[in-house]
């Protein structure tokens, strides 16, 4: 969100939806994720459908 300009934001929420807006605001009010553990929890360790897949 800090990537964004007040005047961008306001453009953007004029195309959405007010339920887009609610998941938008939802989205930018909780901390990224730490890209690490978002590469984790892809892993291929952790990817139940390859593993359904390869069996």
């Amino acid at each position: 969100a800090e990537d964004i300009g007040p005047h961008q934001l306001e453009r953007l929420v004029e195309l959405l939806t007010a339920h887009e807006c609610e998941e938008l605001i939802s989205a930018i009010s909780q901390p990224e994720e730490s890209i690490f553990q978002h590469l984790e929890r892809l892993s291929a360790e952790r990817n139940q459908l390859r593993r359904r897949r390869n069996t």
